[in-house]
């Protein structure tokens, strides 16, 4: 009798499937961002409404600040076609940064200046995440939009100064469509 209470016990814990407090599984997000600190202050870029992001080829997120001049944007493999199941297959990689296949972009727009991941060398600090991958629906065109959700830093340069500073403790949920071939 012992041993079936046992089992059962057994049974049940393994049933249970313990989830991740700091990274629960992703439902359809209502809101897209991206955020982190960027020269030692908190920024954010945020919308609820998919009109103010740009989900391009590549697989490109760009949100507007108050300025519609003005953008925070992260990109991966910008110069290549993504179909759904790549997208999906993407949930958690590790990516480098640049331009090619798997590799990611950060961008900040403000003020007139440019901090861009693409201008400087990356060092063994930076890092970009992509945690979870839900698909959302489809845009205008019928293409499979997709969530995705992430962490990132990285070093940026100014495109106007030439100065080089971090992007640390970046988060980002953003939303990008499948490329159509």
């Amino acid at each position: 009798k012992s041993l079936a209470i046992l089992s059962a016990v057994l049974v049940g814990l393994s049933a249970c499937k313990k989830e991740d407090p700091q990274n629960p599984p992703m439902g359809i997000p209502t809101e897209f961002y991206i955020s982190g600190n960027l020269q030692g202050k908190q920024v954010e870029a945020k919308t609820d409404s998919p009109s103010n992001i740009s989900a391009n080829a590549g697989l490109t997120c760009l949100i507007t600040l108050d300025d519609p001049q003005e953008y925070a944007l992260i990109g991966i493999g910008s110069t290549v076609f993504y179909s759904a199941a790549d997208i999906l297959a993407l949930k958690g990689k590790s990516l480098n940064y640049g331009m090619g296949r798997d590799q990611a972009l950060f961008v900040w727009l403000e003020n007139g200046g440019m901090l861009s991941s693409n201008f400087t060398a990356q060092d063994g600090n930076s890092s970009f995440k992509i945690t979870d991958v839900v698909e959302v629906g489809t845009n205008a065109t019928g293409e499979k939009t997709f969530a995705l959700r992430g962490t990132f830093q990285c070093k940026v340069k100014d495109n106007v100064n030439a100065v080089t500073t971090n992007m640390l403790s970046g988060n980002f949920t953003i939303l990008v469509a499948e490329n159509s071939i």
